[in-house]
């Protein structure tokens, strides 16, 4: 028997920040957007129309379309090069192009980019990020000659784009005195301290298991620049003290370090958006868990490591990517020292 309130097959709920989204998903996993509103008369009327085209094995998009160029992007190396999140990622991102997926590409302009960038302004790293894909994807049309003009080309960020904002400490304080009088649960404090105390991504971080960790040292490899890695290369990371106390306190009843509550690996997007309630919970919420990275590759170049000390923490491949720290406690340290040159030249 149906459960009441059950949303028809197919249909996908996505819970986004304060909003609910519903999508139908194909069975090649890409989803086309729905009202909100499962009740209306228009949301019967569009899954009629999405439903006919699985079931008839979704016609293939015509040639010269956005619908087939986003099948050929699909196929190509610089997209199958990804690392399986971020190609998850891509093929959200790709969905927003719903709307216009039927039209030759050759008739998109950059106001129909503009108008689905805006259709995502309540979330604007979000938009910046379609953008970015969306131009990736054009791009595609551009180099195989059959657009002159990237569409999505020159359109600006809705500001939410750029890094992740590194934690403060006045932020860290904050939290951990959260952890501390019982308002965030202890999951959470631990995904906290390594993700903190090991400057490593969200999927790192979840992936840590118990007998990487020898209780002086975590052993890991970064799904992120695996494919770029020698075969078998592994990063060493000395385990900082205050992280040590914690670990070592810990029951080693699973094979992951940080785990759900009950116990269970986490799902990426269930983590994000539990770590996200707590954070809004109690206050925090301009920062998320990735800026945890930053903030630790922050503290690094203010205490005068070099690029390559830094980079051996992160384990950035490229050594632009950790510039922007060592240049920023570069410059503070340089501006105070003119500036106590100039109280005592005074």
């Amino acid at each position: 028997m149906p459960r009441k309130n059950a949303l028809p097959k197919y249909v996908q709920k996505v819970r986004k920040k304060e909003r609910t989204y519903l999508y139908f998903r194909f069975g090649d996993g890409t989803r086309a957007p729905l009202p909100t509103d499962a009740s209306c008369p228009d949301f019967h009327r569009r899954y009629a129309e999405l439903l006919a085209q699985r079931q008839s094995g979704r016609a293939e998009p015509s040639e010269g379309t956005v619908g087939a160029l986003i099948k050929a992007y699909l196929l190509t190396p610089q997209y199958r090069k990804l690392a399986k999140q971020t190609q998850w990622h891509h093929r959200r991102l790709l969905d927003e192009l719903a709307p216009i997926r039927p039209f030759p590409v050759v008739e998109i302009r950059r106001r129909h980019i503009r108008e689905l960038r805006d259709t995502l302004s309540n979330r604007p790293r979000t938009a910046d990020m379609f953008l970015q894909v969306a131009r990736r994807l054009f791009a595609l049309a551009v180099s195989d000659e059959a657009i002159d003009i990237n569409p999505a080309a020159g359109i600006e960020n809705l500001g939410g784009g750029g890094h992740y904002r590194a934690w403060t400490e006045t932020e860290a304080a904050l939290f951990e005195t959260a952890c501390a009088d019982g308002r965030i649960p202890q999951w959470a404090l631990t995904a906290y301290l390594l993700g903190r105390y090991t400057a490593q991504r969200r999927g790192d971080v979840l992936s840590m298991t118990w007998s990487a960790y020898d209780g002086r040292a975590i052993r890991l490899r970064q799904s992120k620049t695996r494919r770029k890695s020698k075969p078998g290369s592994e990063m060493v990371i000395l385990v900082h003290a205050k992280l040590k106390a914690h670990l070592d306190a810990l029951p080693r009843t699973t094979l992951l370090i940080c785990t759900s509550p009950r116990g269970k690996a986490w799902d990426h997007r269930n983590f994000t958006r539990e770590i996200r309630e707590n954070l809004d919970k109690i206050g925090l919420r301009g920062v998320s868990f990735h800026g945890l990275r930053h903030m630790t590759a922050s503290a690094l170049a203010d205490a005068g490591a070099s690029e390559r000390e830094i980079m051996a923490v992160t384990g950035h491949a490229a050594s632009d990517s950790v510039t922007r720290y060592v240049r920023a406690a570069n410059q503070e340290r340089m501006a105070s020292t003119a500036i106590r040159k100039l109280e005592d030249g005074g």
